[in-house]
């Protein structure tokens, strides 16, 4: 534990800071904000992820800020769902198989 010198003590006297904490935060990293980060969310997504019927028919959908896609699909879920793989390695919105 580092000791404080006579500055530091005087100044954390003067904040309102015991001894104790004050040699605590000397001891952390530099740039410490202190602030508690939450942890990523985890999201677990759907098999049929960007497929959505409408009126019976099956639909590739992105709607994002820049980018509006809506297809039509093969009415098969197995080919759709290579159908959507497919153009989201087109767009470059996920990295292709190996």
């Amino acid at each position: 534990m580092e000791t404080l010198t006579r500055e530091q003590a005087v100044w954390a006297a003067g904040m309102g800071i015991s001894i104790e904490r004050a040699r605590w935060l000397l001891e952390c990293p530099k740039f410490t904000n202190g602030t508690i980060r939450a942890t990523a969310q985890v999201r677990e997504t759907s098999p049929d992820h960007h497929l959505v019927v409408v009126n019976g028919n099956l639909y590739f959908r992105i709607n994002r800020a820049g980018l509006k896609v809506l297809e039509r699909t093969p009415q098969d879920i197995g080919q759709a769902r290579a159908y959507r793989d497919r153009r989201l390695v087109e767009l470059g919105l996920k990295a292709a198989k190996v």
